[in-house]
């Protein structure tokens, strides 16, 4: 091949490997969007006009790549005293916003364990004391028997929670003051490990408001309180985490602790299988087989729990016995029941039924923005397994007519708000007084002993 060059008639004898001409510009959009090439064969590239419309922007900073986010994140806001600082500002907002209504809880520094004993705290304190029973009531009455029908007891409570309160009572503490640290030091850790996974690799901004916005999100009043529910959330997240790091054992170690605390975790446990089946499949069916079984390995908690209740009780079904009595069949609407709307009133009902509805557009709002991920990169991410955790979890208690799915049980759909973090902190400033009202407004309901 030779090259000819003007005035000169001299000739340029090349190497014998054959040059390649530039490639053909291959572009996404075909039309009157494409251009034709530039200068010296150089492909230009077409600018597509800015897409309209909320979706379009919130997709686009949903879509943000790790590269996008470390160029606005300070190194040092990846530090572990970072992250615990961040964590601990959190946690006093949610604690301050659930006792906004109510003085005496108001404070961290405030040795009252009084204001979250409400309800159920009464049976995990009775389990953590002389563990869980199950009896012929013949007439009973006892402080830790609240079930009617024929079957009395706590067999109905699950024991992870008040084991560990049990185990830490052995340091001196009062149980009830154990069990009051538990909640409140097991929420601090569901926000820093949401910090950990997901929040240090995000700008500052969108970090501190994903902590603030998991804070105070539907049900919190639940985190703080003498309840399972921040324990069993702790275990979850530390699970999802293990599966991102590909720690599969201590996934499934994690998932059977939180099936061990609070009912709920067994929907979610399914939740994560299925997610990580899904996920594990883009690679190998067989990856995609063994991911979902070692989540599935989780729910082995049951059939210990059945075998523990036979030997104990000499009734494997215990604790779906005293379930089943203690169901309200009268729903006023999935997941409310009739007594929860008679001891609510009705101004309490429409700001639970207002949870409910903000709660399920939360969720909404995840799924649209992980589908549309999904459209830009070809295949499902990561933040599938939260929102499969979350969606499992709502679906799993409307089925089963669980008194607490939208007061309670709910808090355990928080991970549904990872899949937000890449929202601009104006959407995640919204969503945070939004949630923050409902909240507020809601927890006082729980103070005067309304709130089931």
């Amino acid at each position: 091949m030779s090259l000819h060059f003007m005035p000169s008639r001299a000739t340029l004898q090349l190497p014998s490997t054959p040059l390649t001409p530039n490639p053909p510009f291959q572009s996404t959009n075909c039309g009157p969007t494409a251009q034709a090439p530039g200068p010296r064969g150089v492909p230009k590239v077409p600018r597509t006009p800015p897409a309209l419309g909320f979706a379009s922007m919130a997709g686009s900073w949903a879509t943000s790549e790790a590269g996008d986010e470390e160029r606005g994140a300070n190194p040092r806001l990846r530090a572990l005293p970072a992250g615990l600082a961040l964590s601990a500002a959190a946690w006093l907002v949610g604690r301050v916003t659930v006792a906004l209504s109510f003085g005496p809880a108001r404070s961290p520094l405030s040795p009252l364990v009084g204001p979250w004993f409400r309800w159920d705290s009464i049976n995990y304190l009775a389990i953590a004391d002389h563990g869980r029973t199950f009896f012929l009531c013949h007439g009973h009455s006892t402080l830790i028997s609240r079930a009617s029908g024929t079957w009395c007891g706590v067999a109905t409570w699950l024991p992870g929670y008040p084991a560990l309160v049990s185990l830490l009572g052995h340091l001196g503490a009062p149980l009830a003051t154990t069990m009051n640290l538990v909640s409140q030091v097991s929420w601090f850790l569901v926000l820093f490990v949401i910090w950990w996974g997901w929040g240090r690799q995000l700008r500052f901004a969108n970090a501190a408001l994903l902590l603030v916005a998991c804070s105070v999100f539907p049900g919190a009043v639940y985190a703080y309180a003498m309840f399972p529910l921040s324990l069993t959330l702790a275990l979850l997240l530390g699970a999802v985490l293990a599966l991102k790091r590909g720690h599969l054992a201590v996934m499934a170690l994690l998932l059977a602790g939180a099936n061990f605390c609070y009912p709920s975790a067994w929907y979610a446990t399914i939740g994560i299988a299925l997610a990580a089946g899904i996920l594990g499949r883009e690679r190998s069916r067989g990856e995609g087989l063994r991911r979902a079984s070692w989540a599935l390995g989780g729910l082995l908690s049951i059939p210990l729990l059945l075998l523990h209740d036979q030997i104990v009780f000499g009734r494997f079904n215990a604790f779906f016995v005293l379930q089943a009595q203690s169901r309200d069949p009268h729903l006023y609407l999935p997941g409310i029941p009739q007594a929860l709307v008679d001891s609510l009133g009705r101004p309490g009902l429409h700001v639970l039924v207002i949870q409910a509805a903000f709660s399920l557009l939360l969720l909404g709002g995840a799924a649209v923005v992980l589908v549309h991920r999904r459209r830009h990169r070809g295949a499902f991410d990561e933040d599938l397994v939260v929102l499969f955790l979350a969606a499992a979890v709502v679906l799993g208690d409307v089925l089963s007519a669980s008194a607490g799915t939208w007061s309670r049980s709910i808090l355990l759909a928080l991970p549904a708000l990872l899949c937000l973090r890449r929202l601009p902190p104006w959407i995640l400033t919204v969503v945070i007084v939004a949630s923050a009202t409902i909240t507020a407004i809601l927890s006082q309901y729980f103070f005067n002993n309304r709130l089931i």
